[in-house]
């Protein structure tokens, strides 16, 4: 994850073993939404999903994960992201601060990250 932007990493395991995983985050609640306009709700909770992104690529370089992570996106305003990484990257997500559930892309929504 030394660019996670780009999509480079230092990482230099098979390409097999890199996977995608969803990243559901916490929100703002929806009572606290319930004042603004529908505008001004999608500000919110883009400014939230980007501060997330921000804070959990922070956690992964604390936790030293950089080099097995490669792609952290924000999907947008919703409370997902996007993460390409190493298995036990993924092991470790649920751990982030701010991370409500990990799950494989293609998955059954609620069916928790099994990495075998």
């Amino acid at each position: 994850m030394s660019s996670p932007r780009t999509g480079r990493s230092r990482y230099r395991g098979p390409v097999s073993e890199w996977i995608n995983v969803v990243v559901e985050i916490e929100r703002p609640s929806a009572a606290s939404l319930v004042a603004y306009s529908r505008s001004e709700r999608y500000k919110i909770l883009r400014q939230n999903a980007e501060t997330r992104r921000a804070a959990l690529e922070a956690w992964a370089a604390r936790e030293g994960l950089c080099d097995k992570i490669t792609v952290l996106k924000t999907a947008t305003a919703f409370n997902l992201l996007f993460v390409k990484c190493t298995p036990d990257a993924a092991e470790q997500l649920p751990h982030a601060p701010g991370v409500v559930e990990v799950l494989l892309a293609g998955d059954l929504p609620g069916t928790p990250l099994r990495v075998v």
